[in-house]
């Protein structure tokens, strides 16, 4: 099943972590139909961790959680709905919402209206409700995350990206004389060599 790969900023990681930013705002809907995996990746620059004092303890504790994830990904949530948010004449709104939705839209991003207008710049934008939120004890690194098959028979030997790994006493009798290409191993390398500027579709299978 294919799911999609964010770049998230480090702050913004952390308020998704302390449930404080309960929907992720995209200028792109991503082509899939929820429910669908999400998978975040931790960029190395952007806005840092700040720790307030208020909420000292669990900060510090979700600090240390993601204290080796910058560059990695880190953790994985459900999205359960997408809800577009409407521009028009500098106003934003939903049709499926009552007339506080903004309010409690920049409430549960933590983006104040100004903020959520600034990134539309006179589009509409999307929201990505999160949901089923984990954090993986140990970050994964980019590589470890296929992108989507493009066969879709996961016909692996018809793929520029599937090898077929054959021992060299054999290799000969099988590529020209019949060989039985089942009994070789088959291996998959359509996997990814750099992060994604914004979000980029992959295979669910981490």
């Amino acid at each position: 099943m294919t799911g999609a790969l964010f770049s998230i900023r480090p702050f913004w990681v952390f308020k998704i972590v302390l449930e404080e930013k309960l929907w992720e705002i995209r200028k792109k809907k991503p082509k899939l139909k929820p429910p669908f995996k999400c998978f975040i990746y931790m960029t190395k620059n952007g806005s840092k961790i700040a720790i307030s004092k208020e909420n000292y303890a669990e900060e510090m504790r979700v600090a240390k959680l993601l204290s080796y994830g910058c560059g990695k990904v880190v953790g994985e949530f459900v999205c359960d709905k997408i809800q577009t948010i409407f521009y028009y004449s500098d106003i934003l709104y939903s049709y499926k919402c009552p007339n506080d939705y903004m309010d409690k839209m920049c409430k549960e991003t933590g983006l104040t209206l100004d903020n959520l207008k600034k990134y539309a710049n006179g589009d509409d934008i999307y929201a990505l409700h999160v949901s089923n939120l984990k954090i993986y004890d140990k970050p994964k690194e980019i590589f470890e995350f296929k992108k989507p098959c493009i066969d879709k028979y996961n016909y692996c030997q018809a793929c520029k990206y599937g090898n077929i790994s054959i021992p060299d006493d054999e290799q000969e009798y099988a590529l020209y004389h019949g060989g039985n290409y089942t009994q070789f191993e088959e291996v998959c390398t359509n996997y990814l060599t750099t992060p994604p500027q914004s979000m980029c579709y992959v295979e669910d299978c981490v």
